[in-house]
């Protein structure tokens, strides 16, 4: 694929992906950036099989007498009526109950369902597997689309959530933003002083920061859901109620990305990644162990986790493996998961 030009300020060439013509070769090249990712490709699918996965093409409607339950926002902007057409959510789609195709529940599709991408994938497969051996029940078509509505209804009462898929809230947010910064520059002309909204400013350990916990609570509850139907080897608790680890995850996954919003706001080095942040409050949700943080920034360290002028012992500590156990002592092996009467920690 042909650059589409060069960038004289960032010293870096613009490709099209999708372009037909002929490669070319290009010399002088000081960087190779290599991005991980992919683009899922179902066209080999019946048309009827593949609007399973169209998720874009996704409206929904809520009751006429919906109304959304009090929340921290709920002072500020009020009661916000929905949108009549809603748009597609980040985790329920409208024809996939569970991973089954609600319209032929003989076909299954496992895709991300949440951010925990590589975990969520892994329990899509074994509630799959479930439903294939009959270990978990398909419900009827009928409570698949009830209950995706009902999920979708829960989403709605997350703000964080109803944001992306509502138009009308996501005007009301912006426009009390947009007021709120005005006030502020008029304030900052008069030499007055002015407290910004905390949704505008994104403070901190504020209301802002639990807004963004409400949003890991409920990503950690559709992995615990699951994890119940599949009969996966490990529980974060339930859809309703999550265990102390589930607890524990929601914790670190909020801290999380609150911290990468607020890498924004960081001019002091350009250099930081996310890798870079305060790692002291991760640790495994089994052991314990204690997240190690590299001994530089990540741009600088090598598969060692040493730096190029490290002096002296340095790298990462070497750590005993754990893996799970049955009282017997016997190494799980496949699905054994389902046998397990305990963890025991090597």
């Amino acid at each position: 694929f042909d650059p589409l030009g060069f960038d004289e300020k960032t010293q870096s060439y613009y490709f099209d992906e999708d372009s037909e013509d002929e490669a070319s070769t290009i010399y002088d090249i000081t960087a190779v950036i290599l991005a991980t990712g992919y683009k899922s490709n179902i066209e080999f699918l019946e048309p009827s099989l593949k609007k399973a996965m169209e998720f874009k093409s996704d409206f929904w409607s809520l009751p006429k007498d919906w109304k959304m339950e009090p929340n921290v926002l709920t002072s500020t902007v009020g009661d916000v009526a929905p949108a009549e057409k809603l748009f597609h959510s980040d985790y329920t789609a409208k024809n996939i109950h569970n991973n089954v195709f609600i319209d032929n529940p003989s076909m299954f599709f496992i895709y991300e369902n949440t951010n925990q991408q590589l975990f969520d994938l892994d329990v899509s497969a074994r509630l799959v597997f479930a439903y294939i051996y009959g270990d978990a029940e398909i419900p009827s078509t009928e409570e698949m689309r009830e209950q995706n509505l009902q999920r979708y209804v829960d989403e709605m009462n997350i703000p964080l959530n109803r944001k992306k898929v509502d138009v009308n809230y996501m005007v009301a947010l912006h426009e009390m933003v947009e007021e709120d910064e005005k006030s502020f520059k008029k304030a900052e002309e008069k030499g007055i002083k002015y407290e910004m909204h905390w949704y505008t400013e994104g403070t901190y350990g504020g209301k802002y920061h639990d807004l963004i916990k409400q949003e890991c609570e409920y990503e950690v509850k559709i992995c615990a859901r699951d994890i119940e139907t599949a009969g996966y080897m490990v529980s974060f608790g339930n859809y309703t109620h999550l265990s102390s680890i589930g607890n524990d995850l929601v914790g670190m996954l909020s801290e999380f990305y609150f911290n990468k919003l607020m890498m924004e706001s960081v001019e002091e080095n350009n250099r930081l990644t996310y890798r870079d942040l305060d790692v002291s409050m991760y640790k495994s949700l089994y052991t314990g162990t204690k997240s190690v943080p590299f001994n530089g920034w990540w741009l600088d360290v090598d598969k060692n986790g040493c730096t190029e002028n490290e002096v002296g012992d340095c790298g990462f500590p070497s750590i005993e493996p754990y893996v799970f156990r049955r009282k017997s002592g016997k190494k799980l092996t496949g699905y054994d998961v389902n046998l397990i009467d305990t963890l025991l920690i090597k």
